[in-house]
């Protein structure tokens, strides 16, 4: 078979041989996107090869050619990867190769290039992930002397011409110069606007003891950010961070072509579709392909077990070990529940498969975790139903399919777009179809909605960082949390409604659809909500999202003082001189204090109870840092509430919002232990856990 080499898009459209294609392209130098990519060298060969594959194709052989996964492209697909590599489980190692294709969209001539090289984060103690976490996060501890890193072996233009020697180690965030996780590669040519590069590079991976999302435990394997993953150029410049600890991710959209070598005993839970396999006596050979996507993971495990099932043309496959079979149910059914609600609520799923990986709780610091196409999950196996932290889990990473994956903002500087809507989303979808009151927890007498969850999360530190702020600039990992999660949950759950949920609705539809597989910003967000809402929304957003601050409205005091007032009745209407006869009515004065104590300002309704039923509605601007209200009334007050529809989320006191004139074990009392009750035991849990 001769090799397609340079090739240009030809003008081949059936899409029966579209899928012939696609196969072929196993033995091309690059990755071929679609409608196709061959040069006229290749066309006789792939005719005699079509019909041999097509009935392949027909008789269920190995291959799954789906026509949706040879679709038009979604993106631009500017980083393109055809990577195969090798799992050596003896010595917890990969040996890999790639060519990358990248292509140069910007106006500027490109000298140089930059590259994560992520598992360096993990070669020793320096590395500034190593520094900024400790050795302990995401409830796991780094295991001492399981070291991980990425070693560059050789890189080179595809023509031949040699850059190894040119490799150059940078720390662009924290001058770190023990840092290798960004390595910048001079080009010994100017790359010009509109041109591409081709590089081949081979490399070794040593991949630590599962600590952060990926290792090995045992014979079990999570393969992530694991090989060289160029940077995104984007206004003049390479956006290419360090590998923090309270980072994620964020590249280039493309095609990926990834052949998988493992020991025949080893099952293979990959990204993207499976496209053909091939055995040796020893080992297995799979080749998978990846497309409109930002990166690939891969897991590996002798002991993993297949669950399948189907939403639509979806097909979902879990990956799991004998003993943790009591999840499998509760995890396919969370995640059919997000493809529907996402697909109705803000488009459909465009993937022909959906893979996810539960580790073993040994590794659970893989788990919990998102990829294109690709998810892990994590949860206890004797978690009872009432507790859906697994349904939590699976609907929460899903996401990420289309905030993370599709979207795919900058998660080092704008980390909200994605951790901060897509919680939004899991408050949305859990509340829908497990109960807004009951979607976390329903056990034992006790109730908890996930927004109640997301509150009280937030609640603890509300003021020390900005929403907005690069993620490696925040006071610690638990503002990080609050932060890039919490506090833009609660963000989004207000403005919902402060504008209303049908044109919530229409912002997040409109959002998603202009911006997927683009990179959008927190400018491009709000925006979206200007344009859809017909408002303008600078306002909302400059407190909640660009300063630190907190919300807090607080019933300050109630008063309610009884007056008398005389009527003269006269007992006959006939006669000036008739007797009087004196008649007393009570009217009570009564003032209410409200009062500010955060810097954050927004409109706010309160109700006030008189003891006779009598209820006001009033609405207060909430600008003044107190202001009084007076009433003559029949009665007296009974009691007043700030926000009794509870709208505020950003409110970080609830219990101040209600005073009542008596005290007793009703009202705020009640209110106040009912949270202390709940904040208590999910503290207990978590700690637990950590």
């Amino acid at each position: 078979m001769k090799k397609c080499l340079d090739a240009e898009p030809c003008s081949i459209r059936k899409p029966l041989l579209n899928k012939a294609v696609h196969v072929v392209g196993a033995w091309c130098t690059m990755p071929l996107p679609p409608p196709c990519v061959v040069s006229s060298r290749c066309i006789m060969p792939l005719q005699i090869f079509m019909f041999l594959l097509l009935g392949l194709w027909i008789s269920g052989g190995n291959l799954k050619a789906q026509s949706q996964i040879f679709q038009q492209p979604l993106s631009q697909r500017i980083a393109n990867y055809q990577i195969k590599v090798r799992l050596i489980p003896e010595q917890k190692a990969l040996q890999g190769e790639e060519i990358l294709t990248w292509h140069n969209t910007s106006p500027d001539s490109i000298h140089e290039l930059y590259f994560h090289l992520y598992m360096n984060a993990f070669r020793n103690l320096k590395s500034t992930f190593m520094k900024e976490s400790g050795g302990r996060l995401r409830h796991s501890r780094f295991e001492h002397g399981k070291w991980g890193y990425i070693e560059i072996k050789n890189l080179q233009l595809i023509d031949g011409t040699d850059l190894t020697s040119a490799i150059q180690y940078v720390s662009p965030d924290d001058n770190n110069s023990d840092d290798m996780t960004v390595m910048k590669v001079p080009l010994s040519i100017p790359l010009p606007p509109g041109g591409k590069v081709r590089l081949r590079i081979e490399f070794h991976v040593q991949l630590p003891r599962v600590f952060v999302r990926a290792g090995y435990c045992g014979d079990f394997f999570m393969v992530g950010q694991w090989f060289p993953k160029i940077g995104v150029y984007q206004n003049g410049s390479w956006n290419c961070h360090q590998y923090h600890a309270t980072s994620e991710f964020f590249a280039d959209f493309g095609v990926y072509d990834v052949t998988i070598e493992v020991p025949k005993s080893f099952v293979v839970a990959a990204s993207g579709v499976l496209v053909a396999v091939d055995s040796t006596d020893t080992t297995r050979i799979l080749h998978y392909r990846s497309e409109d996507v930002h990166d690939f993971a891969w897991a590996a495990d002798p002991l993993f077990k297949i669950a399948k099932e189907f939403y639509k043309n979806i097909e979902i496959n879990l990956y799991f070990r004998p003993w943790r079979k009591k999840l499998v149910s509760r995890y396919l059914s969370a995640v059919k529940n997000a493809l529907n609600y996402f697909e109705n609520w803000i488009g459909p799923y465009p993937y022909p498969t959906l893979t996810l990986v539960d580790p073993p709780l040994a590794a659970s610091g893989a788990g919990g975790m998102e990829y294109p196409t690709l998810i892990t999950v994590g949860s206890p196996w004797w978690m009872p139903k009432g507790f859906r932290l697994p349904e939590m889990v699976a609907i929460h990473e899903f996401g990420h399919q289309y905030w993370y994956g599709m979207v795919a903002s900058n998660e080092f500087e704008e980390a909200w777009l994605d951790e901060g809507i897509n919680t939004y989303s899991e408050i949305r979808i859990l509340g829908t179809f497990y109960g807004t009151r009951t979607s976390v927890l329903d056990l034992w007498g006790i109730q908890i909605g996930d927004d109640e969850l997301q509150w009280t999360s937030y609640m603890f530190m509300p003021q020390f960082d900005p929403i907005l702020r690069p993620t490696w600039e925040y006071l610690n990992h638990r503002s990080y949390g609050v932060n890039a999660y919490h506090k833009p949950a609660m963000m989004l759950l207000t403005l919902e409604n402060y504008l209303g949920t049908e044109t919530m609705d229409q912002i997040m539809r409109t959002y998603f659809q202009r911006w997927k597989f683009k990179h959008p910003t927190s400018k491009d967000f709000i925006q979206v909500v200007n344009e859809v809402s017909g408002q303008k929304m600078d306002w909302f957003f400059e407190q909640f999202l660009y300063e630190t601050g907190y919300l807090d409205y607080a019933v300050h005091s109630i008063s309610s003082k009884r007056q008398r007032t005389i009527a003269k009745i006269a007992t006959s209407q006939d006669s000036l001189q008739a007797p009087i006869k004196d008649s007393t009515k009570a009217v009570y004065h009564s003032e209410v204090i409200l009062k500010r104590n955060g810097e954050f300002i927004l409109p706010v309704t309160f109700e006030v109870h008189f003891t006779n039923g009598n209820v006001i509605v009033e609405s207060w601007s909430g600008r003044e840092r107190w202001v009084k209200f007076e009433y003559d009334e029949p009665a007296k007050i009974d009691y007043v509430t700030i926000d009794p529809q509870k709208k505020l989320w950003l409110d970080i006191d609830f219990v101040n919002n209600t005073l009542i004139a008596k005290k007793s074990i009703k009202g705020v009392n009640f209110i106040s232990l009912k949270w202390l009750f709940w904040i208590q035991n999910l503290l207990q849990f978590f700690a637990f856990f950590s």
